[in-house]
């Protein structure tokens, strides 16, 4: 990530009147170092014989593909498995192993994690709202001893039967009931994260984490 755009961005904030809230996934750290680890693990699940090089060069296909359909494609492990019908390896176990991954090549240092903690140490309050499955996404949080970085985190989970539909208006409203005033919301998927700053009443700016 270029030094010269986290710096315009924080810039900007570090003058923001109320609260910045950032998205997780692809803002606050690149998804690529949870999803590399996870495609490894998902490709240990479907060819348990494999050695470690060729479970890397699996998981490193498996993210291109992933990033080639992009953020909200719904079919990913049912299109890698129709690659390989000789696999015994079903959906549920790729997304088990998927969502099992402890994270490991998830680092502070290559994430905005620093930086947010300076500009909540400047007077801004901070929170996050992310959206995935709460116990992947508290991995990533822990990970990145993010919770000691912000205010607060909501978490939209899919698989809660009352969250409703993207972007989520609980999570507006707890966000909204957490800081009254929001500025602004830093997210990269203007689709999901743009709806959210409106729903806030909050600026929105787009800013993509992305690795060098």
């Amino acid at each position: 990530m270029r030094k010269a755009e986290i710096d315009s961005l924080f810039k900007t904030l570090k003058n923001s009147k109320g609260a910045v809230v950032f998205d997780l996934d692809n803002t606050v750290y690149p998804k690529s170092l949870f999803d590399l680890g996870a495609y490894r693990e998902v490709a240990r699940v479907i060819w348990p014989e494999a050695q470690e090089r060729l479970l890397e060069s699996i998981a490193q296909d498996f993210l291109r593909y992933a990033q080639e359909q992009g953020l909200h494609y719904p079919h990913l492990f049912n299109d890698l498995l129709l690659k390989f019908p000789d696999r015994s390896a079903t959906v549920a176990d790729c997304v088990a192993a998927y969502h099992a991954h402890t994270g490991y090549l998830m680092k502070q240092e290559n994430s905005l994690v620093q930086r947010i903690t300076r500009l909540r140490n400047w007077g801004v309050p901070v929170g996050i709202a992310t959206n995935g499955r709460q116990s992947t996404q508290i991995t990533k949080i822990n990970r990145l001893k993010l919770s000691m970085a912000v205010d607060a985190i909501y978490i939209g989970d899919p698989l809660t039967a009352s969250t409703p539909p993207k972007p989520h208006m609980a999570a507006a409203q707890n966000i909204i009931s957490e800081f009254g005033n929001i500025s602004y919301v830093v997210g990269d998927d203007p689709s999901v994260d743009g709806a959210f700053a409106r729903l806030c009443r909050a600026n929105f700016i787009h800013f993509v984490y992305n690795e060098e």
